[in-house]
């Protein structure tokens, strides 16, 4: 994170997950692109840049300047995957609702993150695909809820639960606002205690 004034945070964020949990679907969807019905995996990571801003009640506004880079969560890409996190201040972590094997692995996601980057860092939980609930059974959501109340208990600082449709679009500007949000509170707590 690099504050250029008061107001402006550039940030780089990576996406991670399991593949095909719809991170690029996401990262997409937020840059105004539309839903693409053909899958196709990500090769080692994809880069974006989008300037968005936001007010805060009690923090007022900012403007957060966002390096997106999204990450492949195939296996074989796990030796180069660690120069990617490179930086990174905040990470997306995403899994299927439809695919529990995705959810079980967070924890997997989150070490890695922490380890590559070289600190703690804030992060968001995004429990994504929720348009296939009608279709079949799914994660439910008070699983990554509950989940990220225990985190949130164990580390000391909050990490959101975020629900999204990179389908439909549902929940996608909400869950880049709660990142900001988490982010900035992150900072603002660590400036207090003078880390």
């Amino acid at each position: 994170m690099a504050f250029q004034d008061t107001r402006l945070v550039r940030v780089k964020v990576v996406f991670i997950g399991n593949d095909a949990v719809g991170k690029t679907s996401i990262a997409k969807r937020y840059l105004g692109h539309g839903f693409d019905v053909q899958y196709k995996s990500t090769i080692g990571a994809d880069f974006y840049i989008k300037r968005d801003s936001y007010t805060f009640p009690s923090m007022g506004p900012y403007q957060i300047e966002w390096m997106i880079w999204d990450l492949a969560g195939q296996e074989y890409f796990n030796i180069v995957r660690p120069i990617y996190y490179n930086k990174a201040r905040a990470a997306i972590i995403v899994f299927d609702v439809s695919r529990p094997d995705t959810f079980k692995a967070l924890p997997n996601w989150i070490r890695e993150f922490w380890q590559y980057t070289g600190g703690i860092y804030p992060f968001i939980i995004v429990g994504n695909k929720i348009d296939l609930r009608n279709e079949q059974s799914c994660v439910p959501p008070e699983y990554g809820k509950r989940y990220a109340d225990t985190l949130t208990r164990q580390l000391g600082f909050p990490i959101p639960y975020v629900e999204t449709s990179a389908k439909t679009g549902h929940n996608i500007k909400e869950a880049f606002e709660i990142l900001a949000q988490t982010i900035i509170r992150f900072a603002l707590v660590k400036a207090r205690k003078g880390m």
